[in-house]
């Protein structure tokens, strides 16, 4: 069901741009401060900029998006992916390189997190990743147990109650003991070897170890992927995503 705030606004993006943007005004602030969050721009830049972005807009942008905008996703969505892209312009004819989310950086704010600046950097890709991973339609619950397993969490008693079921109870009591301790001395053939069998009782079919270990890493490169965006605002690789799943865990739960 579309929402009437949405019909609103696409309404006025057709006919009124100006009640529109002056609606958004909350998106181009907080893209704007994600920004100076990851180097873009200085402090001391976010209101120039969000004056740039709005004349950008004004002058030439609203009348595309007017053009190009199909309604399959949410204005606010569009005009989102439209402001950072705006930015992101903005920041390369300033010839700035941003400070890039990468293992040696997740690691070291885990050691010591004392640097506010890294900090907000941070928790705005700890949002990233919380909200491509809620932005899944299908398999999510299967997903972020697989994260934990690749970034070797320990599981919880939440994350395996979905497969404690009689058919899963002979190999549901193995992973239990197994995998609620540290368990990062496991090899990836041994882990997925281990759990395999869980997935295969509740989807009803037959996965050998090394076709669910595959399954990870495409949906690990698909994170990476999606963190890093194009143009690239993260240098995320397998290393920095083990780090970054990690930080989520410790806030929020998978």
């Amino acid at each position: 069901m579309v929402r009437d705030d949405h019909r609103e606004e696409v309404e006025w993006l057709h006919h009124k741009p100006e009640k529109l943007l002056l609606r958004y005004q909350f998106i181009i602030k907080h893209v704007a401060s994600a920004c100076v969050a990851r180097g873009y721009f200085q402090q001391h830049d976010r209101e120039d900029i969000i004056q740039q972005v709005n004349l950008v807009l004004l002058e030439k942008k609203l009348a595309r998006m007017r053009e190009q905008f199909n309604d399959t996703v949410l204005l606010r969505t569009y005009f989102t992916k439209i402001v950072w892209n705006t930015c992101l312009e903005i920041a390369r004819a300033r010839g700035r390189q941003p400070k890039m989310v990468d293992a040696e950086l997740l690691l070291e704010f885990k050691s010591d997190p004392s640097s506010a600046s890294d900090e907000t950097l941070i928790r705005d890709e700890v949002r990233r990743f919380e909200g491509i991973l809620r932005s899944m339609q299908t398999g999510r619950h299967k997903a972020a147990f697989c994260l934990k397993l690749f970034a070797r969490i320990p599981l919880r008693r939440e994350d395996l109650q979905w497969y404690d079921t009689p058919r899963t109870r002979p190999i549901f009591e193995t992973i239990s003991k197994t995998l609620m301790e540290p368990y990062d001395h496991l090899s990836d053939k041994d882990l997925y070897a281990l759990v395999a069998p869980l997935f295969d009782a509740v989807e009803n079919k037959i996965t050998d170890a090394d076709s669910l270990r595959k399954w990870v890493g495409s949906l690990t490169d698909q994170f990476i992927r999606l963190l890093n965006g194009q143009p690239p605002s993260a240098a995320h690789d397998k290393a920095s995503l083990k780090a970054l799943i990690g930080l989520y865990c410790a806030q929020f739960p998978l």
